[in-house]
């Protein structure tokens, strides 16, 4: 199920998020492409990171631009 990105400071691009155990699927605005990071194509660290920011409603697309922007499940 797919949970409204809060962005806190009204600056993200991400639109929303689902969350699973060894994943995190994004969705930016303007863009119907879900993209999946998983802990196979983006490493555990950075996918747990990513699910941290997502739920915290602030720095996910920021996180995501500097560190796995390529890395998800193609």
């Amino acid at each position: 199920m797919f949970i409204k990105y809060r962005d806190i400071d009204n600056d993200s691009n991400v639109d929303m998020f689902e969350i699973g155990s060894d994943f995190i699927i994004v969705v930016f605005r303007k863009c119907s492409k879900k993209y999946k990071y998983t802990y196979s194509s983006a490493g555990k660290h950075n996918v747990e990171m990513m699910k941290k920011l997502a739920l915290s409603g602030d720095g996910l697309n920021a996180y995501i631009m500097k560190c796995c922007h390529d890395f998800y499940v193609k």
